[in-house]
């Protein structure tokens, strides 16, 4: 039997940091605060990252230079 599904591509807590700019214990202390509301697996007690999950998080970050404007 075949599994139609698309495959995930996981990220290490690393690589997810150092797709975002971040630190990975930045990652960690939001992993354990729940927040900012970035999803992750934990798989063998180690954090994976869905890059596609990654890419919208960082797209609903997206500020215009509009907005930016407006609040000076």
């Amino acid at each position: 039997m075949q599994d139609n599904k698309p495959r995930r591509h996981l990220l290490t807590r690393k690589e997810a940091a150092h797709r975002l700019g971040l630190s990975e214990s930045t990652l960690a202390k939001w992993a354990s605060a729940g927040c900012p509301n970035l999803p992750f697996f934990m798989i063998g007690g180690r954090a994976r990252y869905d890059a596609a999950e990654l890419d919208c998080f960082i797209e609903s970050h997206r500020r215009s230079l509009k907005v930016l404007r407006k609040k000076r």
